[in-house]
């Protein structure tokens, strides 16, 4: 999971209506294309960086991922905000606009840090099925908290979705040749972290309505918030499960976050085997191109392309784990892997196609 804040997390956000340009056929099926060849490279590489830095350095890459974050997200910002009219004085001094970026930041920083904490001993090829249980539990907060309403196959749909997930999951958590490389607790935490994504999501939701609020100043508010936050929850790591079997001291969390540093400059050797810098540094741009490529189908393509190269999207992810390539972070894709992922496939087309144009209201 990324620390940006974008259309594509938030399934239930309404957007008022714009006027797309128009734009080729070609540069459509391009865009398409490119955002499918990068997702499939941004959840490995997600899978891949955090394995990499292990379970004691994973905190310190969270926190990596949120500073790269600002950096990438301020080269595109402040030249935006110096040399273009896009981003207001009207809308930047938008009453209770920060303590809104405050909230949210505070959320997602509790998503990615679940995230980042249970993605090393959860398998790669479960993440991406785990991922799409956001839309249920997006769905039923915004029932609970906005007396939203929806179609009862959209229903059915994430349903389906999270039956799917469970079907993938749960069978290899009594697998014991799976406990080197899977821990019961971390496939908890991680699908946790979209327990506060989706809550993100419904507030989001509540807070700006049809209010127009420029994406890339929305999210470096939210991406510095989230960085701060993130070591108010550095204490967590000292819970069993929370990184080690059997936590850590407070002296530990500070060693490990020293040495994650190092590991990212590549100081120490198996850093240096493994690439670190590369790996993180490379994620977090990945990540935010996948982002944008995403913002700008969305834009000046439509909501259901969107849709259709994450339905194309889901299942090479998923399989992309048995390619040989990834050398020994290549994983065996097991049956219940393959049923689950039809079954959370059929949900999520389902979803997409009835989640269009479905008016919410109180009720």
């Amino acid at each position: 999971m990324a620390s940006s804040i974008n259309e594509e997390s938030t399934p239930l956000l309404k957007h008022p209506p714009t006027q797309k340009k128009p734009i080729s056929r070609t540069l459509l099926a391009t865009v398409m294309a490119g955002l499918i060849v990068l997702g499939a490279c941004n959840f490995v590489s997600i899978k891949v960086m955090y394995a990499s830095y292990g379970g004691r350095y994973a905190y310190f890459a969270s926190q990596g991922v949120n500073v790269l974050y600002l950096v990438f997200g301020g080269m595109v910002l402040y030249p935006l905000m110096c040399c273009t009219n896009q981003i207001t004085a009207a809308e930047r001094n938008t009453p209770g606009l920060h303590r809104k970026f405050f909230i949210m930041g505070v959320l997602d920083c509790f998503g990615t840090f679940l995230a980042a904490i249970g993605n090393v001993y959860t398998p790669g090829q479960y993440q991406p099925l785990l991922n799409q249980t956001l839309i249920p539990l997006t769905l039923l907060f915004s029932f609970l908290g906005l007396g939203t309403r929806f179609r009862r196959l959209e229903v059915t749909g994430a349903l389906l979705i999270m039956l799917g997930a469970c079907c993938s999951v749960l069978p290899a958590l009594w697998e014991p040749h799976q406990s080197s490389k899977m821990r019961w607790y971390s496939v908890l935490l991680y699908f946790s972290s979209n327990i506060p994504m989706a809550l993100s999501t419904v507030y989001k939701e509540a807070s700006f309505g049809d209010a127009t609020i420029h994406v890339y100043y929305l999210t470096q508010w939210v991406s510095f918030w989230q960085f701060l936050f993130g070591f108010v929850l550095m204490p967590l790591q000292m819970i069993p499960g929370f990184g080690t079997p059997h936590g850590a001291s407070l002296a530990d969390l500070q060693r490990d976050f020293y040495g994650g540093f190092r590991c990212y400059l590549q100081l120490i050797p198996e850093c240096r085997e493994n690439r670190a810098f590369l790996l993180l540094t490379g994620y977090t741009a990945i990540n935010f191109l996948f982002n944008t490529l995403g913002l700008f189908l969305t834009k000046h393509g439509s909501a259901v392309l969107n849709g259709m190269s994450y339905a194309i999207l889901l299942p090479l992810t998923t399989v992309a784990f048995a390619f040989p390539f990834l050398g020994r972070f290549r994983e065996h894709i097991t049956p219940f892997t393959v049923a689950g992922l039809a079954i959370v496939l059929g949900g999520f087309v389902l979803y997409q196609h009835f989640s269009y144009g479905v008016e919410g209201g109180a009720g």
